[in-house]
């Protein structure tokens, strides 16, 4: 949204506007595995899933003097469960909120098909996974991790890369794409948020289990989860020296 269209509008609409955006971008971060966030000064606030075929796009903000209320004209695709094609209405803040869940829903379920369609064994791991590791903070959806966490989480994935590895069991080409994985959450882990990174090693999770079952188990399962969440939540007040070690993620988990 350029700026002076911003600022032609009346104070109510404003702030009205700025509390939407905040709900926009918290809608997105809890569903960021699948929708995304499209830059964009042509637009107030553009949505898309990340292969670009459905979109929602809430194009002007303005101020209706008649009813003074904020109205918003919207567009998006697909229009509904029968047509492709976009829809566009001129909408208010709460009806429109509404509209956005149901094209959201509708978009998860035609992927959702469209996955089970070409994907039959594989959507196992999507639901088994998805909440895998969690974090229910407040500020989950905008902060990262502080920095004695981010130390934990940092050399817990460096643990990951090391058996990774060495391990027997995955072809080299899987090995390259499971270490790019973390080699990314580690490089983004400074500025990404606690939902978004949680999000990141659950999907690491379904990865190494779809790989090898054996190195799931050394790496993620139960007990070696309750202990990350224990050291995340509890531990960082007394986390030894020895955490930037191998050694040290080694005896800790046998």
């Amino acid at each position: 949204m350029r700026r002076e269209a911003f600022e032609n509008l009346p104070y109510v609409s404003k702030e009205e506007a700025l509390n939407l955006k905040k709900y926009l971008l918290k809608f997105v971060d809890e569903r960021d595995n699948f929708i995304q966030v499209l830059n964009s000064t042509e637009t107030y606030f553009s949505i898309a899933d990340y292969k670009l075929d459905y979109l929602f796009n809430i194009r002007h903000v303005n101020f209706d003097k008649s009813t003074k209320k904020t109205i918003y004209t919207i567009d998006y695709k697909p229009h509904n469960q029968y047509n492709n094609d976009y829809t566009s209405y001129v909408i208010e803040l709460e009806p429109l909120k509404q509209q956005l869940q149901k094209w959201y829903t509708l978009i998860l379920n035609i992927e959702k098909v469209t996955y089970e369609f070409f994907n039959p064994f594989d959507y196992y791991y999507e639901n088994e996974f998805k909440n895998y590791f969690t974090n229910e903070d407040e500020d989950s959806a905008y902060n990262p991790f502080d920095l004695k966490q981010q130390e934990v989480i940092y050399y817990f994935i460096n643990y990951i890369e090391y058996k990774v590895i060495n391990s027997e069991e995955i072809p080299d080409e899987q090995k390259d794409e499971l270490i790019k994985e973390t080699k990314l959450l580690k490089e983004n882990l400074p500025k990404t948020s606690k939902s978004k990174l949680t999000k990141g090693l659950s999907k690491l999770a379904e990865n190494i289990k779809k790989t090898s079952n054996k190195l799931f188990h050394d790496v993620f399962d139960i007990t070696k989860k309750e202990g990350i969440k224990f050291l995340l939540k509890k531990g960082t007040e007394q986390i030894p020296a020895e955490i930037k070690t191998t050694e040290f993620w080694i005896n800790l988990f046998n």
